[in-house]
């Protein structure tokens, strides 16, 4: 028969009051495995895993309601030694993230380090997360994209356990920009101006291959850093006017191109590429020289278009 423990001999293995453990048992959290003849609470082992994982939860500011709810589907005892497992590791990497503030805090006392403090104080992992899905949900819409959906997905960051003082200060930042109603709203608006200027429907795969072939007469102008007015250029940025054109059903003439830079330069925000450059520093992602290359391919194209603009009558 299975070893079973009263009231006080819980509390002394688990470290918890008796008025502690005896209200979890009352709220219906630590229901008692039995009871004795006189009608004494007794507990065993899985009850003793359950109140250390209430514990857990507890420290880490989980409400009762929904640490009821956690425990509901967690009754065996292998089964709540993996959710106080999986509760310790995340308690271990908050403590890690928050020791790295505190260190780079000591290392260099000043109103910086608190306010990356407070700032980590008062998010958790699942905040963070959402304030990404906020900002993703409205800037997707209704029906996001596959593209859209990849950008989601590379856009979406945390930070590392062991984050350095730049890394908590490019997430303070990026955390305030998604946060940021205008910038929501903004973005959401760039990524529907080409949608919405197709009336009988964007042609994405005659985009796609109309920037291709722009990319590729682009590319080793800027390799070899050529100036966007350079001899050669133009081809380049009719072969964007092109892609552009046959993808929205328009001829690729001088009035369509004017337009095109007009709704380009509408629709661009400086934040979008800010954005990006701080999802870099967290995510250690630093572009290689050939990356940086292909990052800067199409804002060289636009200029492209701009010099040729600036040529046409």
């Amino acid at each position: 028969m299975a070893e079973t423990y009263s009231i006080g001999e819980l509390a002394r293995l688990s470290g918890s009051p008796v008025k502690t453990i005896r209200f979890y048992a009352d709220e219906g959290l630590l229901p008692p495995s039995g009871r004795t003849p006189a009608g004494h609470r007794r507990f065993d082992e899985t009850d003793l895993a359950r109140l250390q994982l209430i514990r857990s939860l507890r420290e880490l500011g989980v409400d009762l309601p929904t640490i009821k709810a956690a425990l509901a589907g967690h009754a065996q005892l292998g089964e709540l030694l993996g959710a106080h497992i999986r509760t310790v590791e995340t308690r271990i990497r908050g403590l890690q993230r928050q020791l790295a503030v505190l260190r780079a805090a000591g290392d260099s006392p000043s109103p910086a380090t608190v306010r990356r403090v407070q700032a980590l104080a008062r998010l958790d992992a699942d905040e963070r997360r959402a304030l990404f899905d906020r900002f993703w949900d409205r800037v997707s819409g209704d029906s996001p994209s596959e593209g859209a959906a990849r950008l989601r997905r590379l856009g979406t960051v945390d930070l590392p356990d062991d984050a350095t003082p730049e890394q908590l200060d490019a997430w303070i930042e990026l955390a305030e920009l998604v946060a940021n109603e205008d910038f929501q709203e903004t973005t959401r608006r760039n990524a529907e101006w080409l949608p919405n200027a197709a009336k009988d429907g964007l042609d994405t795969a005659l985009l796609q291959s109309g920037m291709e072939q722009a990319v590729k007469i682009a590319r080793p102008m800027v390799a070899k850093d050529l100036e966007p007015d350079a001899t050669g250029a133009d081809a380049a940025a009719q072969a964007l006017v092109g892609a552009y054109a046959a993808a929205l059903g328009r001829e690729p003439d001088r009035a369509f191109a004017r337009w095109l830079l007009k709704m380009h330069d509408r629709h661009t925000d400086p934040r979008a590429a800010h954005y990006w450059e701080l999802v870099g520093i967290i995510t250690n992602r630093v572009p290689t020289p050939e990356q940086r290359r292909e990052i800067g391919t199409y804002p060289w194209l636009i200029e492209a278009l701009r010099a040729l603009v600036a040529r046409t009558p």
